[in-house]
């Protein structure tokens, strides 16, 4: 090759490197940031406390529902902040698929025995990408059928394996009231709150409705681990520092990007990243890992802060 296209070689890898940086620098301008300074003290000061949280909830990555489930978790179950959540695309459904439960169940073990959990809430939503959408069923009385039966069957599953957990149901639905649109919880199973179907607060039920039922079109998948260290101080970064409010779909597992890496889970991962590249139009890909994870065997396992960073 002549000194020209040489030339020309590292003209193209220097410029495709400038872009890079031109994006990273574009996302946020700090190589080190903390999201909202005001807000950031107060997580820190209630969640740097020790390992320890009650509840692991199991939701989908549907961001029409994203903001709602976090309203219910706070406004109804008052869970604020003191959860571990896996996102994951169909809920639920890795625990009944044979190709998927064991893997699932490992996930869990790494929370139970990190954070020692007892409290497991599962949320389930209509029109579910994972089971072919509301169009899928003939009715509605049927989807909720389906659906239910699904999580009592998750149910049985997971008491055979967890005896002592506590397991409480859930199915959210977005329903016309007028011309408005609301959020709705039904309870399936458990006691967590007294009414069967509920409005989780109605002023920022009707925003949320607002903001997200416009199509089923998003930008942005974020994928991150589901340490509830972690879970606000995330969801503050995404919404004022990379101005991606209520518009993301988010696949939260023990080990964040790991599943990726792993050859025994990587096909599984690609297919539920298909999934909503396929349903949502996604074109953007957030990928946030985070220190003193459990599923490296947190900090300790590392020489060094500088060798963890590495």
């Amino acid at each position: 090759m002549g000194n020209k296209g040489l030339q020309k070689r590292f003209f193209y890898v220097g410029y495709i490197f400038f872009i890079i940086i031109l994006i990273c620098y574009v996302s946020f301008n700090h190589s080190i940031t903390v999201a909202n300074a005001e807000i950031n003290p107060k997580i820190i000061e209630g969640r740097d406390r020790s390992n320890d949280c009650n509840t692991l909830v199991i939701s989908c990555v549907d961001f029409r529902f994203v903001s709602f489930i976090r309203v219910f978790l706070t406004e109804n179950l008052k869970i604020k902040d003191d959860y571990d959540h896996i996102a994951i695309p169909g809920s639920v459904t890795d625990i009944i698929r044979p190709e998927t439960q064991k893997i699932t169940f490992d996930k869990i073990d790494i929370l139970l025995n990190l954070h020692h959990v007892n409290h497991l809430v599962l949320i389930e939503h209509k029109d579910c990408g994972a089971y072919g959408g509301s169009k899928y069923f003939d009715s509605d009385e049927k989807e909720t059928e389906v659906l239910s039966n699904g999580l009592r069957r998750v149910r049985d599953i997971l008491n055979e394996k967890y005896p002592n957990l506590k397991i409480d149901l859930f199915l959210a639905s977005l329903k016309s009231v007028g011309n408005e649109k609301f959020y709705y919880m039904e309870r399936i199973y458990g006691a967590a709150f007294n009414h069967s179907i509920i409005m989780a607060n109605t002023e920022i039920g009707q925003m949320v409705a607002e903001n997200c039922d416009h199509s089923n079109d998003c930008n942005t998948l974020v994928i991150s681990c589901v340490d509830f260290r972690f879970v606000s101080f995330i969801r503050v970064f995404l919404t004022e520092n990379l101005k991606i409010k209520d518009d993301y779909d988010h696949i939260a597992i023990p080990g964040s990007v790991m599943d990726i890496i792993r050859p025994e889970t990587q096909k599984i991962t690609f297919d539920k990243i298909d999934i909503l590249l396929n349903l949502h139009h996604v074109n953007h890909l957030v990928l946030i890992g985070h220190k003193d994870c459990g599923a490296y065997g947190g900090s300790k396992y590392f020489d060094s802060d500088e060798k963890e960073t590495e």
